[in-house]
């Protein structure tokens, strides 16, 4: 749970993923856009945080237990 930075904030769901950087190109290719590259959780792993075509955010989350 977080405190919300901005009135229209909502929740974000968030999607495991196996490779953070094949997902985060079909956004793209997709029509989507990547409003936050990859960024690391030391020690927990990695997320990108993108909008779907119709401007929708989700997340993608890449496990990773030595990221760093």
């Amino acid at each position: 749970m977080y405190k919300k930075m901005m009135p229209e904030q909502g929740p974000l769901n968030y999607y495991g993923v196996d490779d953070l950087e094949p997902f985060v190109q079909k956004v793209k290719d997709g029509g989507g856009q990547v409003v936050m590259e990859k960024m690391v959780v030391p020690g927990m792993g990695w997320f990108s945080v993108c909008l779907d075509p119709a401007g929708n955010p989700f997340g993608l989350w890449k496990e990773d237990p030595n990221a760093a």
